[in-house]
């Protein structure tokens, strides 16, 4: 069995070091704060909600009143209760940031957080 070369150990270590420092500049210069949050139920919009106006609350939406949403005064939405077995929504997070999802499949909702321009396409093929 062979071990790890220190210059092997430098590779990964500044590898990782890249990868880390891209993470933290696009977390924090280049990602854009999201201004609508999009719940969907079974594939359909069923609620749209302003995040710079929001207080902090919790609902539901009538279609699945078993899943609870919170809203965060700082423009943030996440799931708070849900009767799916793993409770992977619910260890989303709090979402805030435009791009960033969450969904609870079993019960089939996908929260989704949008910026305002809502005419530009998601992804551009070819």
């Amino acid at each position: 069995m062979k071990y790890a070369k220190k210059s092997d150990i430098l590779v990964i270590a500044l590898i990782a070091a890249a990868g880390l420092l891209f993470f933290l500049l696009y977390r924090f210069l280049l990602a854009e704060k999201g201004t609508y949050a999009e719940i969907y139920y079974r594939s359909e919009l069923v609620k749209r909600i302003d995040l710079d106006h929001v207080r902090d609350s919790t609902f539901s939406i009538p279609q699945c009143p078993q899943v609870v949403f919170r809203l965060y005064n700082n423009g943030g939405i996440a799931f708070l209760k849900s009767d799916c077995p793993d409770k992977l929504c619910i260890n989303s997070g709090k979402l805030h940031l435009s791009g960033q999802f969450a969904a609870c499949l079993p019960n089939r909702i996908l929260v989704k957080i949008v910026s305002s321009e809502k005419d530009e396409p998601d992804i551009i093929i070819g």
